[in-house]
């Protein structure tokens, strides 16, 4: 595992807790720092990118993954996956583990484009969200079109989804070595429909993601260190700003009115009607957790 850490508030706190558990084995930890960026700032995307580099998260994740790609071709990794900090990989039980669900995929296949699914917090805090959510809202490439209709026109709320609704690669490191950066954060190859490319929508395998996973995790992403970075949700290449739920909690931060932070993630972010879900349920808008093995 490459773990790319980007905030310094709690970078040092983590390197601690990191070094004394059991997985310090076999992470190779990258901070950001002065001799990365000598490195990034050779590459012609750094260049291309300088202006945003320091405030879109987006543009240092692209770089991020270029760097981790050719560290992982080099040492002889076959597969490679970006995750942010509220993802996990998850594969069916009837499937097996990650290595025999990639296994299914020969060598022509240069990358795997897995659906993501989003968290669906029940509760106003967690003690660990990654074990303890247990339903998820299906996103584009697993919901029929009437569904996804459903969802964005006639949902449940204003927002849909709090972040991203499509996926993600699984890539094999060694078929883009040459490549400086990812076309995206969420595949290689700039056109899906690459003959190398697959796209399984079979629900085999999925990106669980867990933004917002309690109010602590959601007042910290729309404040402190976080109040003035944006990533692909709150700004586009043009440089419109989107609507969505992180911009207006932020928009609320700016103005003073934080206090009502609360009651925004109780109205826009939570799901504690159970009849709510009872209905979203009957569409087949949900899946459940609990019948993948989280990674």
């Amino acid at each position: 595992m490459y773990l790319f850490l980007d905030d310094p508030a709690y970078d040092a706190a983590f390197l601690e807790l990191l070094q004394a558990s059991e997985f310090s084995s076999f992470v190779q930890i990258i901070q950001h720092d002065d001799r990365l960026l000598q490195v990034l700032q050779k590459t012609i995307f750094y260049q291309n990118h300088a202006e945003t580099y320091s405030r879109r998260v987006v543009t240092r994740q692209q770089l991020n993954t270029g760097y981790a790609t050719r560290l992982a071709a080099q040492e002889g990794i076959d597969w490679l996956c970006h995750l942010d900090s509220d993802e996990l990989f998850g594969v069916d039980r009837t499937c097996g583990g990650v290595s025999e669900y990639l296994s299914r995929f020969d060598d022509r296949v240069s990358e795997v484009f897995v659906p993501n699914v989003e968290a669906v917090p029940q509760q106003i805090e967690y003690r660990d969200a990654f074990r303890e959510v247990a339903l998820f809202k299906k996103t584009r490439f697993i919901l029929s079109e009437k569904q996804w209709l459903y969802m964005r026109y006639r949902a449940f709320r204003r927002f849909p989804f709090v972040g991203y609704a499509h996926g993600k690669s699984v890539f094999r490191p060694r078929h883009f070595i040459d490549i400086e950066t990812p076309s995206t954060v969420h595949h290689y190859h700039p056109d899906l429909t690459n003959a190398s490319v697959v796209i399984d929508d079979s629900m085999s395998a999925l990106i669980l993601h867990f933004p917002m996973c309690g109010f602590e995790m959601f007042r910290r992403r729309v404040s402190g260190f976080n109040l003035h970075r944006i990533n692909q949700y709150e700004e586009s290449e043009s440089g419109i700003r989107p609507e969505g739920v992180i911009p207006e909690a932020r928009d609320m931060v700016l103005a003073g009115k934080e206090a009502l932070l609360p009651e925004y993630y109780r109205e826009e972010i939570a799901f504690f009607n159970p009849r709510e879900i009872e209905s979203m349920m009957g569409l087949g808008l949900l899946v459940r957790g609990d019948q993948y093995v989280r990674f």
